[in-house]
């Protein structure tokens, strides 16, 4: 019996290394959806907004939502480069994703709430304060995880 030809086996392809221009992208777009959805409804938009943050799912919809595009991006990534998704990169990217949001949430409740409560006059300044903490929140949620892998890869390739 023969051994298979080296031509005909198939190469082994390298993981995904994560560079910070692919979140920037993402995250560019996402802000101009963004802003695209304020500018066409400007009193719907942030109404939903902050009904969600009132009844309690603007956290939860916020992590699901970040999860998706991080994992959508690091796909794409993936597939452009034709390297092969680890395993480690995602949950890592999973993981920095749900904790930016629910620590920036943490942050603006325990500081925001109690400044705007103590304003004498604060029903303008909620919505405000919501959509620039929900703004804020998803552009960070969209970064902060890839540079923290980038940043555990670097460490990882300086060790091997």
């Amino acid at each position: 019996m023969s051994a298979p030809a080296p031509a005909l086996g198939q190469s082994p392809r390298p993981i995904v290394v994560v560079r910070l221009s692919d979140p920037s992208v993402l995250a560019a777009y996402v802000s101009f959806a963004f802003a695209f959805a304020l500018v066409l409804f400007p009193v719907s938009f942030p109404g939903v907004i902050s009904r969600n943050w009132f009844n309690g799912h603007l956290v939860l919809t916020l992590a699901l939502l970040s999860c998706l595009l991080n994992a959508v991006s690091y796909l794409r990534v993936a597939h452009i480069r034709s390297r092969r998704p680890g395993l480690l990169a995602p949950a890592a990217l999973g993981f920095f994703t749900v904790v930016t949001v629910v620590g920036l949430t943490a942050i603006e409740t325990k500081v925001l709430v109690p400044w705007i409560i103590g304003l004498p006059n604060p029903q303008p300044h909620i919505t405000e304060e919501i959509l620039a903490h929900t703004y804020f929140t998803l552009m960070s949620a969209l970064f902060l995880p890839f540079l923290a892998v980038r940043f555990l890869q670097n460490f990882n390739a300086g060790r091997g």
